[in-house]
């Protein structure tokens, strides 16, 4: 009843009064959507109370408990507790000594490396009790091998060849299937080097890929999509820390890459993979992910972090999940934690990364159950299918990315900026929670991760507005019907105003407040809206503060009232992915293989040169990123040449990768479309290449790439061709 009641009041917009102005409480949001609003299929949560996904764990001791004789009696048990229709996610442990079969350690001679960072031991959740943590090398050859074989083997069961699973963590990794760098010093003593271990990576990648046919968007690469953590544990071994140093830093700058992604996450990208984070509770990161496609952009006095909805880890719907459980465990015994507050800003930080999947904590989901069937509607969804758009206006700091604390709101197609005149705001109520919340875990990075939860005008100085424009894509145009939703605090009697443009011009509406100090939720209905950046700064809509005090804001959501979008839906994303090499050289899963052949039809696509250049293609067999290692030459004495690939016409998003490994002797000058994408001239180590992205439009059915006319000596390593959501 009681859950039931809360529900009620929240839908009903009642405010509540917090226990300070920083405190949030359910009752001051209002989470309601049309009824016409329905999940996007593939998306959930999987885990906690009501999850669309069930978690079946494979453990290969019970798996394959005696070599090639397999065993399915722990999977058809798990089965038959879940419903026929219910979705299935899976992880594969196959690393700790615990879940490994007897037969494959005896017979292989297999050592054992104790987990020990950070010098404890860990939960063993197939066990479910706290163990050592005594892990087998899974990288020796004999080990992938076996996996391999049972992998083969697994595919064949109804799971995955009915097609019920709908992702896979992987690979078979350390402690609950996630991943990091370890036991560096046993690596290196066993003779492998970074390109060893990073062709290791690819292969179990690959291997994995075969439980779903090669669909490599089920797969859920568990590391970070920025630099990769490195174990630093010399002790195991007596290392003295200058040795291990100089290793450490060998393998970290083979593994983590200049443009702050790293190699195997880049690796999972590339041909497809789907990624998950660990957990997004500490949601003043991950402001600055362009391995995830959000980074941070600055204008003005201050910096947004924006997320590119044509990233293809995004645009293509692969898995991208998070983990939203491990702060319900360390605030326990905070109880004079706001953890409403924390919960919704964590589904807020996944939302506006655009992930598609979360693993939440039950009791969380359903304590605040209008949140959570708000979040279920939202997750997969487009700027184009999502019924709302919304800013939550706050001020704070990521640790990662430096000492300011400019980094302004989280923005899902609706942005907050400021404008000048009149538009300025002021940060309110700051918070420094995550001291405390450091303390429980043992991180002190997060000591100074403070953020102030509210943005304000300042009549004093003039500024009395703050101004909206939604993303094109969500609405554009004139004459919608919307909502307009606005969480405040209603701080002295007075009236402020809603101001946009409709048919008529220039209209306003007015909101009067009743100075009782609560935080509340505001709803007002549009029915001639238009969204066509009329207003200063190029913006669709402004608050304005009135004859009340100044105006405290915390969100706002623009909610299409209609089912029926005008326009055509746009076209589907595709991208084409090309790998420009000797034909003969190992080419990235997913990737075409471009070898310098003239222009023709290869496979499903049209693509190639205007000459026959493959006598210039080059394998040069020196870095451990395959595709960094092979390029053609486009200006070869007498065989310069421009490259095309058939598309239809439309925009697109060209990325294009240059640089040769043995070589500087070059100016990478190309230009697509006639428009200069990269003008690189290396300079050796990383410099060696460089990337560039340029957005195109093609009306002649094909895309074209040729040399500038300053380059020199120009080579090509990839590009990947993306159509954008306005074509169709």
């Amino acid at each position: 009843m009681l859950i039931r009641l809360a529900l009620l009041l929240t839908l009903c917009g009642v405010a509540f009064a917090a226990a300070s102005p920083a405190d949030q409480v359910p009752g001051e949001d209002d989470w309601w959507l049309p009824d016409w609003v329905q999940a996007t299929a593939d998306t959930g949560f999987y885990a906690g109370y009501d999850p669309e996904a069930t978690e079946i764990k494979l453990v290969w001791r019970d798996l394959e408990p005696s070599e090639g004789q397999f065993d399915w009696s722990s999977i058809e048990a798990r089965l038959a507790q879940i419903d026929a229709g219910t979705k299935i996610w899976v992880r594969l442990f196959a690393s700790d000594r615990n879940h490994v079969p007897d037969w494959l350690v005896d017979k292989h001679s297999l050592p054992t490396y104790r987990y020990m960072w950070p010098n404890q031991p860990y939960y063993d959740i197939i066990d479910k009790r706290y163990v050592d943590g005594d892990f087998i090398p899974i990288w020796q050859p004999e080990v992938q091998s076996s996996v391999r074989s049972l992998i083969l083997a697994l595919r064949q069961h109804p799971i995955f060849s009915q097609n019920r699973v709908s992702f896979a963590y992987m690979p078979h990794a350390w402690r609950w299937n996630e991943f990091s760098i370890k036991w560096i010093p046993e690596l290196i003593d066993e003779g492998y080097q970074p390109a060893d271990y990073l062709a290791w990576w690819r292969q179990c990648v690959d291997d994995y890929a075969l439980l779903f046919d090669g669909d490599y968007g089920k797969l859920v690469y568990t590391g970070d999509g920025k630099h990769e953590w490195i174990e630093w544990a010399p002790q195991r071994i007596g290392w003295s820390n200058a040795d291990y140093g100089v290793a450490w830093q060998t393998w970290s700058d083979a593994i983590n890459l200049p443009n702050g992604s790293n190699a195997m996450a880049q690796h999972c990208l590339d041909i497809g993979c789907g990624a998950r984070s660990g957990f997004t509770e500490v949601f003043n990161r991950y402001s600055h992910v362009p391995g995830w496609g959000t980074s941070l952009q600055t204008e003005g006095a201050y910096r947004y972090s924006v997320t590119d909805d044509n990233f293809p880890l995004i645009a293509e719907a692969r898995v991208f999940g998070t983990e939203n459980e491990d702060f319900y465990y360390h605030w326990e015994p905070l109880s004079h934690f706001d953890r409403y507050h924390y919960w919704k800003m964590a589904q807020l930080n996944a939302l506006r990364l655009r992930m598609n999947w979360i693993f939440s904590h039950w009791e969380s989901d359903r304590d605040h159950p209008a949140l959570t069937q708000w979040v279920k509607l939202s997750l997969g969804k487009t700027a184009h299918t999502s019924p709302d758009a919304w800013c939550v206006l706050r001020q704070y700091r990521d640790p990662e990315q430096g000492s300011d604390d400019n980094i302004r709101n989280f923005e899902r197609w609706l942005e907050h900026r400021v404008v000048s005149g009149d538009g300025a705001t002021r940060p309110q109520y700051r918070i420094d929670y995550l001291a405390d919340y450091a303390t429980t875990i043992n991180n002190s990075d997060d000591t100074e991760a403070w953020s102030y939860e509210a943005l304000a005008t300042d009549k004093d100085q003039g500024q009395t507005r703050m101004y909206f424009r939604t993303d094109p894509e969500f609405l554009s145009g004139s004459g919608h019907r919307v909502m307009v939703k606005m969480s405040y605090r209603d701080d002295a009697a007075g009236d402020w105003r809603l101001r946009y443009v409709d048919a008529t011009g220039a209209a306003s509406r007015v909101i009067t407040g009743s100075g009782d100090g609560a935080w509340k939720t505001v709803s007002l209905t549009v029915d001639d809206m238009a969204f066509t950046r009329a207003l200063s700064g190029a913006m669709d809509f402004c608050l304005e503060a009135g004859s009340a005090a100044d105006l405290v804001v915390r969100m706002v959501r623009v909610i299409r009232l209609d089912e029926q979008r005008p326009g055509p839906a746009p076209t589907p994303q595709t991208v084409l992915r090309f790998d420009f090499g000797p034909a003969q050289a190992p080419v990235t899963a997913n990737w075409l293989r471009d070898a310098g052949a003239p222009w023709s039809q290869q496979g499903d696509h049209s693509y190639g040169w205007s000459r026959d250049i493959s006598g210039t293609a080059r394998d040069r067999n020196l870095v451990s990123v395959q595709r960094d290692d092979t390029v053609v030459h486009l200006q070869k004495p007498g065989q310069v040449a421009n490259w095309r690939v058939s598309v239809p016409n439309g925009q697109y998003r060209v990325w294009l990768r240059v640089g040769d490994p043995a070589y500087t002797d070059s100016r990478h000058q190309l230009q697509v479309e006639g428009q200069t994408i990269i003008d690189h001239v290396p300079s050796g180590g990383a410099a060696c290449w460089a990337e560039a992205t340029l957005d195109v439009e093609v009306i002649d059915a094909a895309l074209d790439i040729s040399p500038g006319p300053d380059a020199i000596n120009a080579k090509i390593n990839a590009v990947t061709v993306t159509t954008l959501g306005g074509n169709g």
